[in-house]
């Protein structure tokens, strides 16, 4: 699907110039929806981070600490990916 839109996106952008990505992603809109995404492919991480700690780390405390070190990137992430999304006028 996400495939898809950009496909159409570029379709539709016959010059890529840095004002047209500019004024493309300087839309509140687009920023939203990159922000949606995000968050989506984060949880997708954070469970698929979840389901290989419980099949191949045993021992809780180090199945913890695993998760709460994936969780604490994961969330950094997010954290500069809105930073990114959000600092663009």
């Amino acid at each position: 699907m996400g495939l898809l839109v950009i496909v159409a996106l570029l379709a539709h952008m016959p010059n890529l110039s840095y004002s047209a990505w500019q004024t493309l992603f300087g839309n509140l809109a687009v920023r939203m929806l990159l922000a949606l995404w995000l968050l989506a492919m984060m949880l997708h991480a954070y469970l698929g981070c979840d389901a290989i700690l419980k099949d191949y780390v045993h021992a809780p405390g180090l199945r913890f600490a695993s998760m709460i070190a994936a969780a604490t990137v994961l969330l950094s992430l997010t954290a500069y990916g809105f930073a990114v999304f959000f600092a663009w006028h």
